[in-house]
């Protein structure tokens, strides 16, 4: 059996503007993993113990292996072998499942084929799968997806972020599906490049609040409280996602916001000082040093 590995990305600012070349300030979530196991000399199966997981699987893993296939200049040839899957990457609420699901299925053809997975080829595949399902996609989930550390990105382009910063990043579940491509479709007719720039901004004083420790809750909650309100402009926000944020302030939260698409999915909130245990709802704290 081939064990191979994914994971969920977070995206603290960025979001949609990425697509247009803004940049995106990212990183992995290593609590969220999609791994699988292979053994290419039994016959064709299948096994995963979530349902939701499984038929994603089932539905995509044919034609993405085809596509693969193809772009690597394969013969195409039907997908053989059994199959193991664990998945704890949350699905359709922004946490990069479609991401982390490109890059296993990218990994899965280099090791068949004997290519040598280096970070550019997987990089150009998963993207290829990644554009598959979103129609368009700048690439920052997949770099997330692939990425061990926090990253800024932008024009496909990747560069790693020693982190310094003050302070506590959680996510809180609104318990919503986010569908990106509804999203991607609402901003991208909206045509404003103003936002895109306040985003951008964004993303700026971000990545100054990350590696410094001088000032670094100030600079990050100013970001997210600007991002914040790009989603707002673009009419993302929803009535789940605003009594999250309430309930974020009330924690003693500095400043809060969406990530990924918006629409639903998961809350970002920023803390100076890390929560009780005794905190209920579903909350999980982020790490940016690994």
């Amino acid at each position: 059996m081939i064990p191979l590995q994914s994971h969920g990305k977070t995206i603290l600012t960025g979001e949609h503007a990425v697509i247009r070349g803004a940049p995106a300030v990212v990183i992995p979530n290593h609590h969220q993993t999609l791994m699988i196991c292979y053994d290419a000399s039994k016959p064709f199966k299948l096994t995963c113990h979530d349902d939701m997981t499984l038929q994603i699987f089932e539905s995509h893993l044919p034609e993405l292996w085809q596509m693969g296939q193809t772009f690597l200049g394969q013969k195409t040839e039907t997908f053989t072998g059994e199959l193991n899957i664990e998945n704890s990457v949350p699905i359709a609420r922004g946490c990069g499942f479609s991401a982390a699901f490109s890059v296993i299925v990218a990994k899965l053809l280099h090791h068949v084929y004997d290519f040598p997975q280096n970070t550019d080829s997987l990089f150009k595949l998963s993207l290829h799968f990644e554009m598959h399902f979103h129609g368009n996609s700048s690439g920052a989930d997949i770099a997330g997806a692939m990425s061990t550390h926090p990253i800024w990105f932008q024009d496909k382009q990747i560069h790693p972020i020693q982190c310094h910063h003050q302070g506590y990043f959680y996510l809180f579940d609104s318990n919503q599906i986010s569908h990106t491509k509804k999203c991607v479709s609402q901003v991208n007719n909206m045509n404003e490049p103003r936002i895109d720039d306040e985003m951008s901004l964004a993303s700026g004083l971000m990545i100054k609040g990350l590696e410094s420790t001088d000032y670094s809750l100030e600079l990050i909650s100013q970001s997210i409280q600007i991002a914040d309100t790009c989603f707002q402009k673009w009419g993302l926000m929803t009535p789940e996602i605003q009594t999250i944020q309430t309930k974020i302030k009330a924690l003693g939260g500095i400043a809060s916001k969406v990530t990924g698409a918006g629409g639903g999915g998961y809350v970002l909130g920023y803390f100076e000082h890390l929560l009780s245990n005794e905190t209920d709802g579903k909350l999980q704290l982020l790490s940016l040093n690994n």
